[in-house]
């Protein structure tokens, strides 16, 4: 197998597929299919668990046309050739690109550590790539304080614990409030995460606002209120037309938002990808990167908001 920091999925995907078939004691030496394989609903789930999202479009097709020789289609279920259990031990590269990974501050917030990892050189730093299409001002992910703040939070969302929070409001004022949280969302444009947490209403805070938090009792949240601007979400569809690899491009682009993708046929697709409000401005800079390939089809409100864009950058004279 061949390495690939995206593609390396779909090997790990093959090799479950692979496992669960040999599992069920069917290989291809066997002539009766009741004996073992899996089933369509069963590669579903294979994938569903393993791969991308999308993933449901591309992997069923490679099996069916053969591209992927080593798993077969035998009347209602998958059968492989193989008689062993796929396995293998990381390889150099793939063992340095790990390391390069974890060195990503972002990362480090997860107190990630691979002792088998710890000498190994990373394959790339943050000083061999330059980033140009998010702002500068993000949030410190290097302050120790930011990241025991973001560690106490993650492990309040796991226990499905309330918090107390002081944070610094639009106008500088410090306020303090109990909720619950529910989610953290990172901006790939801002460069910074928010957390999303239920009081009375849904709403969220920028991290990089939050001046202190801390446990607190469930108690506290139902003798107080909070005022801030809920977190809205919407779901933009947008027709793909899979020219010059646009699929995998839109797929790769839009990886970390939720999303579901739908064919149509062999050259168009339907995907849908929900989003908060507050990240319209950055999905419309997406949308029209992809020029004639990516055609939104809904809601209105982002179809106008597409619009405006064109229309200021023809005033502007771009292009």
């Amino acid at each position: 197998m061949i390495f690939s920091e995206i593609y390396s999925v779909y090997y790990i995907t093959a090799a479950k597929i692979v496992a669960e078939i040999l599992s069920n004691g069917l290989s291809n030496d066997n002539k009766d299919c009741s004996d073992g394989g899996i089933s369509e609903s069963e590669l579903t789930d294979i994938i569903n668990k393993n791969a991308f999202s999308e993933s449901i479009l591309a992997i069923p097709e490679l099996l069916n046309s053969e591209k992927w020789q080593f798993i077969q289609k035998n009347q209602k279920e998958y059968i492989t050739m193989l008689k062993n259990f796929p396995s293998r031990p990381l390889s150099h590269l793939e063992k340095r690109w790990l390391k390069a990974v974890l060195e990503d501050p972002r990362i480090k917030l997860f107190n990630i550590d691979i002792p088998e990892l710890r000498n190994t050189i990373p394959l790339f730093t943050n000083e061999d790539y330059m980033v140009f299409d998010k702002y500068s001002d993000g949030d410190p992910f290097n302050d120790e304080a930011y990241i025991e703040r973001f560690r106490l939070i993650s492990n309040a969302i796991h226990l499905k614990k309330p918090i107390e929070i002081e944070f610094l409001n639009k106008y500088a004022q410090c306020k303090k409030v109990c909720v619950f949280p529910l989610r953290l969302e990172y901006s790939a444009k801002d460069d910074k995460f928010r957390l999303i947490v239920k009081g009375r209403n849904l709403n969220y805070f920028n991290l990089g606002r939050i001046t202190s938090c801390s446990f607190c009792s469930s108690e506290k949240i139902l003798t107080q209120g909070i005022n801030v601007r809920n977190n809205k979400t919407i779901t933009i569809s947008m027709e793909i037309t899979d020219r010059r690899n646009a699929l995998e491009r839109v797929m790769l682009h839009f990886a970390h938002f939720d999303k579901h993708a739908k064919k149509i046929d062999d050259d168009h697709y339907i995907i849908d990808v929900k989003c908060s409000k507050n990240d319209e401005l950055e999905l419309v800079i997406r949308v029209l990167s992809f020029g004639p390939f990516l055609k939104v089809i809904g809601p209105d409100s982002f179809i106008e908001l597409i619009r405006k864009r064109l229309k200021l950058q023809k005033e502007l004279g771009l292009r």
